[in-house]
Formats: C-alpha cells, structure tokens, sequence
C-alpha cells in the first residue's frame, strides 16, 4: 500500500510539481480521459493546491469539475454532494443541471445506480425548472437497473415512481 502511495506521489509531482494548476489540469484531464480516477483526482488537488491556482478562475474550476468527475467515477456520491455544494457557491452559474447529470452518468458508468438515482433527484431538487434534462439518465439507469437485476436500485426507483 505504501508503495503505491509513493508512486502516485510520485507520478504526480512528476507531473505537475514545479509546474503550475494549468500542467496539473492538463494531467488530471487526461488521466480522466483513461478512466483513471485515482490519478485524475490526485492531479486535480494538487493543482488546486499550487500557488497561482485560484488566480486563474477558468483553470480552477476546469481542476474542479475533473475532481468532481474522477469522485463519481469512481462512486463516491458524498463526496460529490460535498462538493458540488462547494462549488456553486464558489463559482455561481458554473455548476448546472447538465453538470449534475454528467455526474450521474459517471457513477452510473461506475454501476452504482442507487447513488445515481440519488444524484438526480439532488439535481431536480436544485434545478426543479430543468428536471426533464434527466429524463435520459434516468431511463438509462431504469434500464441498467431491470437489465441487471439491481434490486436495490428497481426499489429506488419505484419508490420515486420511475417505475
């Protein structure tokens, strides 16, 4: 376990130690890209956490949204909630529906389909006017979920009335 510690710090500091937010976000987007989530979030914080990364709004948020994307992902509804609460004070307007439903794609992506049903019923309860933008998530997750046998996440969604 140490050691992979090790190499992760390790790959990351080579990657954007010395360097700035915008050579981290570039790293953390591209190991997104990969499906790795690990890194692509370990990349985002440590851009997040380099002098100069809240002076650039754009990459901050960019550093942001990919850890938000590497924490769905890798299935992590809490601390995408947390998050995502963060975030939209932090930058107003940045943080929408369909941000909301990309995520739930991802933690669908990642088979989790109860968090990804709680996920959107966040993002009706935070854009009520926008809640017909989940519809196709929402039928994905329906069919994942009958197609799966999740019965966790056939209950959910019938107790929500999806079914």
């Amino acid at each position: 376990m140490r050691r992979c510690l090790a190499v992760l710090v390790f790959s990351v500091l080579a990657a954007c130690g010395g360097k700035s937010p915008t050579a981290c976000c570039d790293a953390a987007d591209a190991a997104l890209k990969k499906g790795n989530f690990t890194e692509a979030q370990a990349f985002a914080e440590e851009g997040l956490t380099l002098e100069g990364a809240t002076a650039d709004a754009s990459t901050s948020w960019r550093l942001e949204r990919i850890r938000l994307e590497a924490l769905a992902g890798k299935g992590e509804l809490a601390a995408v909630l947390t998050g995502l609460a963060a975030v939209s004070t932090q930058y107003p307007g940045k943080v929408d529906d369909q941000l909301y439903a990309k995520l739930g794609t991802a933690l669908a992506d990642a088979n989790k389909l109860v968090e990804a049903i709680e996920l959107v019923e966040a993002g009706k309860q935070a854009f009520p006017d926008k809640a017909k933008s989940f519809d196709g998530l929402v039928a994905a997750i329906k069919t994942a979920a009958t197609s799966g046998n999740d019965s966790a996440a056939v209950a959910k969604l019938k107790a929500l009335g999806y079914l």
